[in-house]
């Protein structure tokens, strides 16, 4: 997934087909990662959506939860906009340096 930018540059957005249905509404968690990573202090996002139709968000960086709700209002849907904000100083790592998404999902679960 890919869009150009102001100067006709290509911004990759990341993988297409990430699609979420959360309230009987289907959306692309890209679009909700997108709009997160645009906010200060972040410097990482995972967006998943919880066996029972809850949209969770990990973020990486120094940023308060209720600070990314009030700045994601002007950029989402109200539906879209993670119920369960989990921030942390840094994202878990696989051996290969990529993030470590069973280890975050586990944080969501546990």
């Amino acid at each position: 997934l890919a869009q150009l930018g102001a100067r006709g540059e290509l911004i990759l957005l990341g993988r297409s087909g990430r699609m979420a249905k959360i309230g009987g509404r289907r959306f692309d968690l890209a679009e909700v990662e997108q709009a997160l990573r645009k906010l200060p202090g972040v410097r990482d996002v995972f967006v998943t959506s919880t066996p029972a139709d809850v949209l969770a968000a990990f973020v990486a960086g120094k940023v308060a939860p209720p600070a990314i709700r009030t700045a994601l209002r002007g950029e989402l849907a109200d539906w879209k906009i993670p119920r369960r904000l989990i921030v942390l100083a840094e994202f878990p790592q696989t051996a290969r340096g990529k993030t470590d998404t069973r280890r975050l999902l586990v944080l969501l679960n546990g």
